[in-house]
């Protein structure tokens, strides 16, 4: 497991720490980094109501709420989370889990944590070891946003710059028209987690606590394993599910087999007179 010095983990909260009350002061300013041109050049224009959902984003910042995303070096505090290998995702009432597969199937790609107002889509990211990648995301996701038809921008949430579109519904969904959605993304050592709060939550502050409450709760276990930068870090079934399902398989595989070794029964007889 990647272990890193206890005070680089601090140092980082205590920065984050600051920049949410800086917000907290100044709830209408949106912060740009140097790519902030670039990113409004690609986000094909916002009409009035968008700019009244990004002024309501700024009252993000000052929700309070877990200090995190942890990393599992860091010490981090102690409640029911669910191991699925590179995450560990808090557990809540009222909320259902579930793992994205890819499109063909092969590997899980992402968390889903579902509430009755919104849904939150997790995973965690390889970086460099001294490298971050949440700026260069945001500008790709308003990319490819806009390419498909949709809008989307920068702002200013719960745990720094964000990026909030109005995107087109996935196939299958039933939904039509543009659909908001708030990417959020934290750069951690040698890791970057980035989710997707859809639905009501992305538009309403308040809906939304609860995914932001899981995302600040979220232990991100990076390991000593080299890996690519932006390949997804692995994510697994449960302990538990693991378990149940190769129960299943050997019951099913002993049922199976219990009938392929039944005795064949004697059936009805006929008796030749001659």
């Amino acid at each position: 497991m990647f272990r890193r010095r206890r005070d680089a983990g601090e140092g980082r909260h205590q920065a984050r720490s600051a920049r949410e009350e800086q917000s907290a002061r100044e709830p209408g300013r949106h912060q740009r980094r140097a790519s902030g041109e670039a990113v409004d050049e690609l986000a094909g224009g916002w009409d009035e109501q968008d700019d009244q959902d990004g002024q309501e984003t700024a009252g993000w910042a000052a929700v309070p709420g877990p200090a995190g995303p942890w990393d599992a070096a860091d010490s981090y505090p102690q409640r029911q989370r669910l191991d699925v290998g590179s995450l560990l995702i808090p557990v809540n009432p009222g909320q259902d889990l579930g793992l994205e597969l890819n499109d063909d199937q092969s590997q899980f790609i992402a968390v889903s944590v579902d509430i009755p107002d919104g849904k939150l889509q997790v995973r965690a990211i390889a970086a460099p070891k001294n490298g971050k990648l949440w700026e260069d995301e945001r500008i790709g996701i308003i990319t490819e946003v806009s390419r498909a038809g949709g809008q989307g921008r920068e702002t200013d949430g719960r745990f720094g710059p964000e990026v909030l579109v109005h995107e087109q519904p996935h196939t299958g969904t039933g939904l039509t028209g543009l659909q908001p959605a708030r990417f959020l993304g934290v750069d951690g050592p040698r890791w970057m987690l980035v989710g997707k709060i859809s639905g009501p939550a992305a538009v309403d502050p308040e809906l939304a606590r609860p995914l932001e409450a899981v995302f600040a709760d979220i232990v991100v276990v990076r390991g000593d394993h080299p890996a690519a930068p932006r390949d997804v870090l692995e994510i697994l079934l449960p302990t538990e599910m693991r378990e149940a399902l190769a129960q299943q398989v050997a019951e099913a595989q002993a049922e199976q087999q219990a009938q392929f070794l039944m005795p064949i029964d004697r059936g009805p007889e006929i008796t030749e007179t001659r």
